[in-house]
C-alpha cells in the first residue's frame, strides 16, 4: 500500500547529527538503498495476524502496563515487535502521537522492520541487535521525519537470540535523547520476564533526586539507577545495557545525583 500525498523528494544521504551515530545510520541507509526502498513512498506490507498469547507478549504485558501508566501524560507512543518487526502491541495516551503513528501505518500487525520502513529506531535495533535512536530527518523514509524514535532489542541473554524489540516514538521537536535509556530498560525488563527471572538483582534506595526533574527525567534516572544496580555499578556495562555511551552515562549520573562504584570516577 502506498501512503497518500507522497511527492517527489530526493535525498542522497542522511543528515546525521553525531559521529557516534553516523556509521550505523549511514550503513542502514545504504542497505535500504541497495534494496531499492524509496524515500518518499511508504509501502506498507499487509497486516499480519498477531498471536495474543505468544510468550513474548505475555511476558511484556505487565512491563508495558507499568510503562503505560508512567507515560500517561507524555507524548510518547510505545511499540512491541517480534523479531521480524511485526507490531505485537501499541500503547500510548497522546491522541496526536497515536494519530501520527496511524498515518505511517504503525499499528498492531504492521511491520516496522528496516526492510519495510527503512531506518528507524526499531528497524535499526532489530537489524544490528543494539539500541538505537533515530531523530527526524535521519529516518530513511521522509514520512517518519516528524518523529524521534528509540528502539532496543529484547535479547535472550543465554542464547543471544533477538526475541523482538521495544520502540518509543515522540514528536521530533521534543528531542528526548533519554528515550533510549527508557527503551533499553523496558527491553531488559521484558527479557527478564521472558526468562522468568528478575532483572534487578538487589533493590536499593538511590540518593534523593535533584529538584525540578520532569517526569521523563525521573523515568530516565530510575532506568539508569536500575542498570547500575544490575551491573554492580559497572558504568561501562550499564551504558551498554542502556545503549548509551560511557560519556553520556557519566554526565547523567552526575546530573541525577546517582552514585557509581568507587574507582569509576563518579560519585554523588
Amino acid at each position: 500500500m502506498t501512503s497518500r500525498g507522497a511527492t517527489a523528494h530526493v535525498r542522497l544521504a542522511p543528515p546525521v547529527r553525531a559521529p557516534a551515530t553516523a556509521t550505523r545510520i549511514r550503513s542502514s541507509w545504504e542497505r535500504c538503498t541497495a534494496r531499492g526502498l524509496p524515500h518518499d513512498v511508504l509501502l506498507a506490507p499487509p497486516l499480519r495476524a498477531v498471536d495474543g498469547e505468544s510468550r513474548l507478549l505475555r511476558a511484556a504485558g505487565p512491563v508495558l502496563d507499568v510503562l503505560d501508566t508512567t507515560l500517561v501524560r507524555e507524548p510518547v507512543g510505545v511499540l512491541l515487535t517480534d523479531p521480524d518487526g511485526v507490531v505485537l502491541a501499541r500503547r500510548g495516551h497522546d491522541r496526536g502521537v497515536l494519530d501520527a503513528l496511524d498515518a505511517v501505518c504503525l499499528v498492531r500487525g504492521a511491520t516496522a522492520s528496516e526492510d519495510a520502513v527503512g531506518t528507524s529506531g526499531v528497524g535499526l535495533a532489530l537489524a544490528d541487535g543494539r539500541p538505537a535512536v533515530v531523530v527526524g530527518d535521519d529516518h530513511y523514509l521522509r514520512h517518519f521525519a516528524a518523529f524521534t524514535c528509540a528502539g532496543a532489542p529484547v535479547v535472550d541473554d543465554v542464547t543471544g537470540r533477538v526475541l523482538g524489540a521495544v520502540g518509543l516514538a515522540t514528536p521530533s521537536g521534543q528531542g528526548h535523547e533519554l528515550l533510549l535509556a527508557l527503551a533499553g530498560q523496558t527491553a531488559l525488563a521484558i527479557a527478564g520476564r521472558q526468562a522468568a527471572r528478575p532483572t534487578v538483582v538487589a533493590p536499593r534506595r538511590p540518593a534523593p533526586p535533584p529538584p525540578g526533574l520532569t517526569r521523563f527525567e525521573q523515568l530516565e534516572r530510575d532506568a539508569i539507577a536500575e542498570a547500575l544496580c544490575r551491573q554492580g555499578d559497572d558504568v561501562g556495562a550499564a551504558a551498554a545495557d542502556l545503549g548509551l555511551s560511557r560519556a553520556t552515562l557519566y554526565r547523567r549520573i552526575r546530573r541525577y545525583g546517582l552514585r557509581a562504584a568507587p574507582g569509576t570516577g563518579v560519585s554523588s
